[in-house]
């Protein structure tokens, strides 16, 4: 969408420490458009530290930009449904995090049982495995953006 990002994002993008370039997907599969991990090389060389990549939307094929991230979040909402599509093997295994968004108003009590739901999926497709092998345990979070808790 024109603008989408900068709309959605009105703080960060007034900021002149951040650089926000949309990169449309071009019915790329894997979540992200071909040229997105030399884009974020270049931003780094550019002297942005911090590269945050949004994919077009989740599943169980768009996993690609896993590899070109060091920390891979998962976004989920609380009341759209999108907790039985992430419980599908893939997107879950690759995450580092779950976080449930929107944890707010009268959203707060469906978005804790979603995250609850989502520590139950992990420890049955056996992310838990992570502990034993010393490496990263997948934590599941709640925010939201309207009150800025969680964040």
């Amino acid at each position: 969408s024109i603008l989408g990002d900068k709309t959605r994002m009105p703080y960060l993008s007034t900021r002149k420490s951040c650089f926000i370039r949309p990169s449309p997907s071009s019915g790329t599969l894997g979540g992200a458009a071909r040229s997105t991990y030399e884009a974020a090389l270049c931003s780094h060389v550019a002297g942005f530290p911090v590269t945050i990549i949004e994919t077009v939307g989740v599943g169980q094929s768009e996993i690609d930009v896993a590899g070109m991230v060091d920390f891979f979040i998962l976004l989920v909402s609380p009341s759209s449904g999108d907790e039985l599509q992430g419980l599908k093997k893939g997107v879950v295994e690759v995450a580092d995090a779950v976080v449930v968004t929107k944890a707010d108003g009268n959203m707060v009590t469906e978005a804790n049982h979603v995250a609850a739901e989502y520590v139950s999926a992990l420890k049955l497709i056996g992310m838990m495995r992570r502990q034993r092998e010393g490496s990263w345990i997948p934590r599941v979070l709640t925010c939201s953006a309207k009150t800025g808790e969680g964040l």
